[in-house]
C-alpha cells in the first residue's frame, strides 16, 4: 500500500465551506469508489477552524485550502485521482510518502 498527500487549493468563487463540501461529495462519492483506494482523510480550512486563522504560519503565502491523504494500492492510480480532484480545487499537487506503523 501506498500513501498520497496532497494539498488542495480551492476556487476564489468558494467559501472554506463550499469547497469541504464540494471535496466531501467527490471524496465520499467518487474517490472512495475507486477500487484502489483504502482509505481517505481529509483536513479543510473551513469555518470550523476559523477561529485559529491567526495562527497559520503563512510568512511564505500560497497555504494549500485543505489536504488530502489518500492511502492505495499503487501510485499508478494517480490519474483517477487527479481528474476528480481537478473538477473541485483549483490547483492541487501529490506527494507520495512513507509512513511507517510499530508493529504491536
Amino acid at each position: 500500500m501506498e500513501k498520497l498527500v496532497m494539498p488542495l487549493w480551492r476556487p476564489d468563487d468558494l467559501s472554506g465551506d463550499q469547497f469541504r463540501d464540494a471535496l466531501l461529495t467527490v471524496a465520499g462519492d467518487q474517490l472512495a469508489a475507486l477500487p484502489a483506494v483504502r482509505v481517505l482523510r481529509l483536513a479543510v480550512v473551513d469555518s470550523a477552524v476559523a477561529g485559529a486563522e491567526g495562527k497559520r504560519m503563512d510568512s511564505f503565502g500560497g497555504l494549500p485550502d485543505a489536504v488530502l491523504s489518500v492511502w492505495l494500492d499503487s501510485v499508478t492510480e494517480l490519474a483517477s485521482l487527479q481528474v476528480l480532484l481537478d473538477s473541485v480545487a483549483l490547483k492541487s499537487a501529490a506527494y507520495l510518502v512513507t509512513e511507517s506503523e510499530q508493529i504491536v
